[in-house]
């Protein structure tokens, strides 16, 4: 840190402390403006928790960093905090002053309470680098004084007018003096003209628009100015006829500050605040440190550009809020694409052939010829009108003798030429010829064995083949079907994921935003839903009416309400911490790498959502 390790030589007779704290950044000084800012106010007015709560401005750009860390403190800060639940008044001090050069004996001497007299004893200057919401570097240097209207008198007051404009000669350049008054103060402060005077004869370059008017405590005015505008008009207008200078207050010059915040860092580890309390707090430091860059920038010459300001929490609220029905919408998206799907699954599931009844149709009875010995030979015609072929299973064609002319015949043994003699002189024939089929013997023969038909139980190869290219086919779709299925798995796994992720987004997004009572996630969701119920309501009576989209949307309505309510639970009760910028951007990451759904995601949110985490 350039400021803890290199200390710059300080006018004689001034007292200067330089913050330091591990967010401190490091610029060359030639990039730096130097602000010089005095302080100045009615003793119990807040200066001194001002000069806390203003490091911790230029420290964290929201209370949210600021709780992670422990709090700044410039100068010691002591306070009684009353605690509801154990019925006493808490004693608060802070515990280490965030100076390079603290000298704490002598921060904590300079500090002395004493009810109606001053308590900063001495002025101090604070010396803290930061940078504008331009990116600008500043060195600020803010003089702390003691307070105005002491107990004892005027002779009081002056004297410490006097000591105020001896230590602030030494500076040569004065940017702002800053006039801090309760915003609800209506007693006219008897200090303010003659102070205003003095510094007026000293320091006579001084203009209109290098003084500005800080009202504190203002959350007690709704950040509006209180009774305190009336009477401080009252003395301005008296000055402007009277002398020294015509100063009006505007925007320009008005800082409504409430400074609780920094009190609350210093309390949170003894009490215990409710989550209405903390919002009042978030608030009040937004509003507050707004006001405190607004002047900076200002005195440092640069156009004041607020969105420039806006937290990172308000910038991601509102983008949120921006992008809430396109991330509804890509998120519902996928529950077409899960009906899509089944559809497919649906459509080839039932083209799948039925192996099954193929298979009753596989088994078949067929006859064959098979040919058997006889008990003894007979004699058969072998003349072309008594024989029948049949064919084989192979093809081959068996001859089949249905013409038995003489049973039994036992002339097979013998040789061809006796046979076809013994043949001829047979009983059956008659000069020449068979008796029964009227062929002639030489068409005869002697014949032991005979083809019969026999029923056999086979598969029919033409259905055999059938079911083979079923069962390939079939596996083919199951393999598709299973893709299919898979994809409908993650992508209903990503839903659920989706909704976690809506439901944070919608408690952040309420959480922070007074005003928006409605859940604009779910009414989103419901918008779809009354869709998906016009459609089938509008469909022809009679017909079939796929009601599976409409399920899925109630579906995952009801898990939507289920994971916010018990993420509102959670922080209600206080089992888990309110949601930050930087949950909403771990949630968003988690949508970004989803496998299906996470490209579009990414696409629609990511520049306008990630960007906030720097």
């Amino acid at each position: 840190m350039s400021q803890s390790r290199h200390i710059p030589s300080v006018p004689s007779g001034v007292v200067e402390n330089y913050v330091t704290h591990r967010r401190a950044i490091e610029v060359d000084s030639d990039e730096m403006k130097q602000l010089t800012i005095v302080l100045l106010g009615e003793i119990d007015a807040g200066k001194s928790t001002f000069v806390n709560a203003a490091a911790n401005y230029l420290a964290y750009e929201e209370l949210e960093q600021a709780e992670l860390d422990e709090p700044l403190t410039l100068v010691p800060a002591a306070f009684g905090y009353y605690d509801p639940d154990v019925g006493e008044v808490l004693p608060v001090r802070s515990r280490q002053l965030a100076l390079y050069n603290r000298g704490d004996g002598a921060a904590y001497k300079n500090e002395i309470q004493v009810s109606g007299h001053k308590t900063t004893q001495s002025p101090r200057t604070y010396v803290q680098q930061a940078r504008l919401p331009s990116g600008q570097a500043i060195q600020v240097k803010l003089i702390d004084t003691p307070g105005m209207g002491d107990a004892r008198g005027p002779q009081q007051d002056r004297a410490t007018m006097c000591q105020i404009i001896s230590y602030l000669s030494n500076y040569p350049k004065i940017d702002c003096f800053m006039f801090l008054v309760k915003s609800s103060n209506s007693r006219p402060g008897t200090w303010f003209l003659p102070c205003l005077k003095d510094l007026l004869k000293r320091f006579p370059d001084t203009k209109a628009a290098d003084i500005a008017f800080v009202f504190t405590h203002a959350r007690t005015t709704l950040f509006r100015p209180g009774d305190t505008m009336k009477m401080l008009k009252a003395l301005l207008d008296h000055s402007r006829r009277n002398g020294p200078m015509d100063i009006s207050i505007s925007s320009e010059n008005l800082l409504m500050v409430d400074n609780e915040a920094y009190l609350y860092l210093l309390a949170r580890e003894q009490t215990l605040f409710s989550a209405n309390d903390e919002e009042n707090f978030e608030a009040s430091w937004d509003r507050s440190s707004e006001s405190w860059y607004r002047l900076l920038t200002r005195l440092a010459g640069i156009p004041w550009d607020p969105q420039l300001r806006l937290p990172a929490r308000k910038k991601a609220r509102q983008a949120v809020l921006n992008l809430h029905k396109s991330l509804v919408d890509t998120a519902l998206s996928t529950v077409s694409d899960v009906g899509s799907l089944n559809s497919q699954i649906s459509a080839l599931d039932s083209k799948q052939v039925d192996v099954a009844e193929l298979q009753k149709s596989l088994k078949m009875v067929v006859s064959r010829p098979v040919r058997s010995r006889l008990l003894f030979p007979v004699m058969v015609c072998t003349h072309p009108d008594c024989v029948r072929s049949i064919r084989s299973g192979s093809g081959e064609c068996i001859p089949t003798y249905v013409a038995r002319c003489q049973e039994p015949c036992y002339l097979a043994n013998t040789s061809d030429s006796r046979v076809e003699d013994q043949i001829r002189k047979c009983p059956s024939m008659r000069r020449g010829s068979c008796r029964k089929c009227h062929h002639r013997y030489t068409f005869h023969k002697p014949f032991d064995s005979e083809v019969e038909h026999r029923q056999f139980e086979t598969e029919d190869p033409k259905v055999q083949s059938q079911i083979e290219a079923a069962e390939s086919s079939n596996a083919d779709m199951r393999r598709k079907i299973g893709a299919l299925q898979e994809a409908v798995d993650d992508l209903e796994s990503e839903q659920r994921e989706i909704m976690k992720t809506l439901a944070w987004l919608a408690t952040f997004v309420q959480k922070g935003h007074d005003r928006l009572q409605n859940d604009v996630f779910k009414e989103s969701i419901d918008r779809h839903i009354r869709d998906a119920q016009e459609t089938l309501s509008s469909q022809a009576p009679g017909l079939y009416h796929d009601g599976s989209m409409l399920t899925m949307l109630l579906g995952l309505r009801e898990f939507y309400e289920h994971e916010k309510s018990i993420l509102s639970e959670g922080i209600s009760n206080r089992s888990r911490a309110s949601l930050t910028v930087n949950d909403i951007l771990d949630r968003m990451n988690r949508l970004f790498a989803l496998e299906r759904t996470g490209s579009a995601f990414k696409a629609l949110a990511h520049q306008s959502i990630l960007a906030y985490s720097k």
